[in-house]
């Protein structure tokens, strides 16, 4: 029967040693298990069996490499606190990289870019990655990013989909509600992942290409960026500017209206072209008649009209001869003095 001991006292080194028993927390502070940490299952002589929370698994350690978890000092460098759940972290000299799935009391259990979940100790990590801004090129070599949500279409990952978490050196970190195991995250290189939504992607482009054609081919019609006149139609007499042509059809933005309308080619001409229009003399052409033919006594609605001289319609040809001649004739016919 033991009985508890209080007060101080004096023992020699040699007379003493370590006690723990099954259920203490302890750390592990010397030797190749050195940062590990967890409940003793069982002791033995001076041999610690406890299961390790870093390693999920049970190890063996000295008595002596071992200390009570209230008396084991913790590594202020490295404060578990400020990493979490599904934080991208680099570590072992920034060799490897991993996603967190736990956060220990000193140690990561991550998911690393080879689809293995590791124990990765807190002075082993070096930092943590912000991947919000890093993007990577699928299998269609469209550009996918954090946040969206992709099919895999080859590898042993062939048939699954998920959201993306993570992307760090063309290795893609994704979430799927149909993953089991590891929080739902697997791993898969970019290069095998197509984005949902690509089909319609590649559809854009091709209406791309297809509005690029037909602004070149318009653009090569004569009557691209032409001004006309509309010269039928509820339009008729407007003119305009074609900022368009396709097929048969034009669109024209109106001068006096800001409007563009879609009329046929038939519909429109250059505006230089104008409309024909019944012949007006103008007072320009009487000057090639005779100084006979202006003066008109008040008969001369009714009597036959005075014949015109050779030169008539020529002003080149008519002389002085001809027109003097003419004069003659016209003082000399009879009723029309």
């Amino acid at each position: 029967m033991s009985k508890e001991i209080s007060g101080n006292l004096q023992f020699p080194v040699g007379d003493v040693e370590k006690y723990f028993q099954p259920g203490d927390f302890v750390r592990v502070v010397h030797g190749v298990h050195k940062g590990d940490s967890g409940l003793v299952t069982s002791v033995s002589g001076n041999i610690v069996n406890l299961y390790s929370e870093v390693k999920q698994q049970e190890i063996q350690v000295l008595t002596s490499d071992v200390q009570s978890g209230s008396d084991a000092k913790f590594d202020v460098t490295a404060e578990p606190s400020k990493y979490r759940t599904n934080d991208l972290v680099v570590y072992n000299n920034s060799k490897n990289m991993g996603i967190v799935l736990s956060v220990q009391r000193d140690g990561l259990n991550v998911l690393d870019s080879y689809g293995e979940v590791k124990s990765v100790r807190l002075q082993d990590i070096n930092t943590k990655k912000d991947t919000d801004r890093i993007c990577a090129l699928d299998s269609g070599r469209n550009s996918i990013t954090k946040g969206d949500t992709a099919k895999v279409v080859e590898g042993e990952n062939k048939g699954k989909r998920g959201t993306i978490v993570h992307i760090y050196k063309n290795i893609a970190f994704l979430y799927s509600p149909e993953q089991l195991t590891n929080n739902g995250i697997f791993v898969e290189k970019t290069r095998n992942l197509l984005i949902l939504g690509a089909e319609l992607l590649k559809g854009n482009n091709e209406v791309v290409k297809e509005r690029r054609g037909r602004a070149a081919a318009s653009h090569k019609d004569e009557l691209y960026m032409m001004q006309v006149r509309m010269k039928r139609g509820p339009y008729k007499g407007y003119q305009g500017t074609v900022i368009d042509v396709d097929g048969q059809t034009v669109k024209v933005e109106l001068s006096s209206k800001t409007k563009v309308v879609v009329v046929n080619k038939d519909d429109v001409v250059p505006a230089s072209m104008r409309a024909e229009a019944a012949e007006v003399p103008q007072p320009s052409d009487m000057g090639s008649r005779t100084p006979a033919y202006l003066p008109q006594s008040p008969h001369w609605v009714s009597s036959t009209p005075a014949p015109q001289s050779p030169g008539y319609g020529d002003r080149k040809n008519t002389s002085i001869h001809t027109r003097g001649r003419a004069e003659d004739e016209y003082v000399g016919r009879p009723g029309l003095i």
